[in-house]
């Protein structure tokens, strides 16, 4: 994988929490993290149970507390002797401290995001609160340390161009635009720590509340004839039922239930655009859309492109939903209806060691390697494969 990637793709694309199916509640909000670990005298062992050990090599809480504060240590070390460096810095120099900045996020990235799935998948589990905690304190702290490196090295290759374009950095090439596509917009270094701290312990808290609170949610339906209780994504798988009934009801549940909190997703959404926009303001930005396309990586061009695809053609989809409300016997398509299957009748159904077999064929069929791959991620256990 090239170098510019850094953080993100070479972690988030790895990991995926599993929660398991229960009949009980909190077990059911839980994973499993270990071979054969037992969550509150309930083992899982299943194959197609998410195992995270690996990402800390089997450690204990407290020791994953000391790998965090080690790789905290280490990087603000780190950043404290290289960013005196960048002003002077040869291509060399500068593809050195850039190699070490990616083996420190990359680390202490790792770290935090098995302590941010292991609360996510079990909410209620002490030890995934502290680690939960520790992980969003050590994320604040590097990236406000970070943040210091950021600026000096935006500035140089905002100021020289040949250091983008230094063969020696091509694999850094994607990192160092993004670095001087946002350096004419950074604030002092004082502020843009703080500025990163508070993302850590506000607006960010904010957003996981919202989270938090919609996935800890639990629904009392009747499925025909049967009574469940049921997670929020299983109650929104139900909107693709074959039964319109079942459609319905489990439509008019989900949406009644986010009117009911109306007030948390309002408070959390303005907080999070008032945020926004004031940063924007304070950086002087030209708008508000420029934070975004930066962090997202996209021009403004292209948005306005596909903002213009969507706006030329949605006749277009207006004629599709006409074609299906006749297809389904009606004048004119209910909301419930819009994803439902075009058939009551199920296309095909698999049971899992038919679907692990399928998906493994197909990669195989395209590339050895690539299946191999495949197979081993089932077997690994890096599959998220249950209904929450």
């Amino acid at each position: 994988m090239c170098r510019s990637h850094l953080v993100g793709s070479m972690v988030e694309g790895n990991l995926i929490r599993h929660i398991t199916e229960s009949t009980s509640p909190l077990a059911r909000e839980c994973f499993y993290w270990g071979p054969t670990h037992a969550i509150l005298g309930w083992t899982m062992s299943d194959e197609r149970a998410w195992d995270v050990s690996p990402m800390v090599d089997g450690a204990s809480t407290e020791e994953v507390k000391q790998m965090i504060d080690k790789a905290v240590a280490d990087a603000q070390s780190f950043v404290n002797l290289s960013k005196a460096k960048v002003a002077a810095a040869d291509i060399d120099t500068l593809q050195e401290i850039l190699v070490e900045y990616e083996e420190h996020k990359v680390r202490t990235h790792d770290l935090t995001t098995y302590c941010s799935l292991r609360y996510g998948a079990c909410t209620k589990d002490s030890e995934n609160a502290k680690l939960n905690n520790w992980g969003q304190k050590a994320e604040g702290e590097v990236e406000a340390a970070f943040v210091a490196l950021d600026i000096k090295l935006g500035q140089r290759v905002l100021d020289e161009q040949r250091i983008v374009d230094a063969p020696e950095l091509a694999n850094y090439r994607h990192f160092l635009e993004q670095l001087q596509r946002e350096a004419p917009y950074r604030l002092l270094e004082a502020v843009e720590s703080v500025i990163s701290l508070k993302d850590t312990y506000g607006i960010k808290m904010m957003s996981q509340l919202q989270e938090s609170w919609v996935s800890a949610k639990t629904f009392d339906v009747e499925v025909r004839g049967e009574k469940k209780t049921l997670t929020l994504p299983a109650l929104s798988a139900l909107r693709m039922d074959p039964e319109r009934e079942v459609r319905e009801m489990a439509s008019k549940t989900l949406y009644e239930s986010y009117a009911e909190d109306e007030l948390l997703h309002g408070f959390a959404l303005r907080s999070i655009c008032a945020d926004h926009i004031a940063l924007v303001q304070k950086r002087n930005m030209p708008s508000p859309m420029e934070q975004s396309l930066i962090d997202q990586d996209v021009d403004r061009e292209t948005v306005d492109a596909l903002l213009s695809t969507i706006e030329d053609t949605s006749n277009k989809y207006r004629d599709f939903l006409g074609l299906k409300a006749r297809y389904m016997g009606q004048d004119r398509l209910p909301g419930y209806d819009v994803i439902a299957p075009w058939k009551e009748e199920l296309a095909w159904e698999f049971d899992w060691p038919s679907a692990r077999a399928h998906v493994i064929g197909a990669f195989s069929t395209f590339d050895d390697e690539l299946g191999r791959v495949i197979k081993d991620m089932f077997e690994s256990q890096r599959i998220d494969s249950a209904l929450r």
